[in-house]
Order: C-alpha cells, then structure tokens, then sequence
C-alpha cells in the first residue's frame, strides 16, 4: 500500500492540487497535441490535471523521534539538509558505516557519478543502510537499500527546501523509507512511498529527464534563465526537446504508467520546475553529471537520432563534452 505524508496546516491537513496526480499511478492519459500543449499556460495545465487528479494511498503518521543517521555529501545544499537532523557528517576522503550502529540511514546527498565508489568503499555489512538522494539512475544494487527521488529544492547550505503543493511529491522507496518520512514530514515535504522497484525506476529515469533538459534551455541564454522564465520564454525549445528524447525515456524504462504519456511526462517537468520558479541550475554541476544525465539519452543515439539535443550539449557545454559522450 503507498503512503502519503502531508505536513498539517492549521486545523486539517494542506490542501491539494495538482500533485494528487503524481501521488498515484496516473490513471488517465491527457489527449493534447504538442502544438495544443505549447499553447497551454501553467495555469490552464493546473486545471487540467486537475480534472484528471486519482488519490491513491493512505496517510503515514510518522514518529517524531530524531533520526541517528550519517551524512555523505554534507557540504552540499541537499546533504545540509539531512544534517540538521542528528546526523553525523562523513568527512570527504572516507568511508561510510563506521561511525553509526547498524541499521540506522546513511544518506549519501553526492553527484551521481560518485555513487558506484560511494557503494564500493562503504562498510559491507552497512550498504543496505544507504539512501541514494539525487539525481542519476539508482543501479541494480541499490534494490537492498534507500532510493530517494527529490521534488524540492535547497537554494543555498543549511536553508529549508524550497516546495510548493503543486509540486509532485519526492518519491521514496526501500529499507529506510520511516526515517525519510519522518524528515520530510518536519521540513514540509509530500512523500509517497513507492513499494515496486520498475516503478522507482521509471521515476527517477523521469526525474533525470527533468535534470537533462532544464539545464541546457536555461543556460542556453545569457544570462541564465531560471526555471519560470525558461517554460515561458522558451516553451518550444523544452517541448521539442523533451519530444524527442521521449522515445529514449521509454526505451530505457519499458512499460510504466510513469513515462507512457509524453503529455503526462512534459507536465511533470513543468509542475516540478514551478515548484521553485526562481531557480537556476548548476551549470558546473550539470557537466560534471552530464554522463549521468544527457549521456543516458546519447547512448542511445544511433537507435534515437538527438539532432536537437545534441546541438544544445554542443553549444552549452562544448564540442569536447559532446564527443566524450558519443
């Protein structure tokens, strides 16, 4: 059964709007053409998601109590965020497990491409205590562990994430989903929990998408746009883009109710980026994960011809970038 935290408002819980569509399995296509989506305003997509909203899932009333837990990464926006939880930073250089009893989380907040080390030199018997948090498809090992696919943002070290109700909800799956409830919930995050690994999987390959394309149509001007005036100012760019590396998304992922829908899939991003209007992306950090990110959709470029996404990599992180990817 999946579980939905909402934080109370007042009286009664938080109203909630278009992320009840996220908060379940989508249960309803929406019929819009691409020329009939580029025409839509983030207001108008919010009505029609709306009428298409299926709440699934029942209300976690999780524990108060602190949470005992290391932290890798804690330097970084997202990782902060975990400390201020009695958590036991990991210093940069060692391994993590040693520092913690058995069985309580590890939550490693690095970039992606450093997450098959992380693993490796973790202690052994503690793996399955770690909860991936990021962006970057989870590998075949973290099915014993913690996934953590995060719809917030932490604009700056040691701040509160920044989320809206309109937001999807940050998706946890694995053994430690109480203690990422029982943060989320003190920080005023929604979470679903998600029992099937396909189905995490699906979400976080569409949560990379996300993280492919905002980057590139943000820095694609100077100077960068955030997440707001990109979707309005460059809603053609993002829609072609996104259309073409759908086919790619779905080839990667298989059958899933998460990424069947391109309509679905291009209000997803949307919503999210909504969610923190005035955001603008790392760009270093964007070409430091961008085997992670862009390189997933290029590996399959000669089955799923990028011209456009290739062009942007081009011209926003460099020829070189381009070719180490190709």
């Amino acid at each position: 059964m999946a579980k939905v935290v909402r934080k109370k408002c007042g009286g009664g819980l938080a109203p909630i709007l278009v992320w009840l569509l996220f908060a379940a399995k989508p249960a309803a296509s929406l019929t819009m053409s691409k020329k009939r989506l580029a025409q839509l305003g983030t207001a108008r997509i919010c009505k029609v998601l709306h009428s298409h909203a299926h709440l699934a899932g029942t209300l976690s009333n999780s524990s108060d109590a602190n949470v005992s837990a290391e932290v890798i990464g804690c330097y970084g926006r997202i990782g902060s965020l975990f400390l201020r939880h009695a958590a036991i930073p990991v210093p940069r250089g060692r391994s993590a497990g040693w520092n913690s009893d058995d069985g309580n989380p590890i939550f490693v907040a690095t970039p992606a491409h450093s997450w098959r080390d992380v693993y490796t030199y973790s202690k052994p018997a503690r793996r399955t205590d770690l909860v991936w948090v990021g962006n970057g498809l989870p590998l075949p090992a973290f099915e014993r562990s913690t996934v953590v696919v995060p719809h917030f943002g932490v604009l700056q070290v040691g701040e509160s994430p920044v989320t809206s109700i309109s937001s999807p909800p940050t998706y946890v799956y694995g053994k430690h989903t109480d203690a990422v409830c029982t943060i989320s919930q003190k920080e005023g995050v929604f979470v679903k929990v998600i029992d099937s690994w396909h189905d995490l999987y699906a979400i976080t390959a569409r949560k990379v998408l996300w993280a492919s394309v905002m980057w590139l149509v943000r820095h694609s001007e100077t100077p960068p746009l955030t997440v707001a005036a990109a979707h309005k100012q460059k809603r053609q760019l993002l829609i072609d883009l996104v259309s073409e590396l759908f086919a790619p998304l779905q080839a990667i992922v298989g059958l899933s109710a998460y990424t069947n829908e391109y309509e679905d899939t291009f209000i997803y991003l949307e919503l999210y980026s909504m969610s923190m209007p005035y955001a603008i992306p790392n760009k270093q950090l964007a070409i430091d994960e961008i085997k992670e990110r862009n390189g997933i959709w290029l590996s399959l470029s000669a089955q799923f011809p990028q011209e456009l996404h290739q062009a942007l990599v081009r011209e926003v992180a460099g020829r070189e970038t381009l070719d180490l990817l190709l």
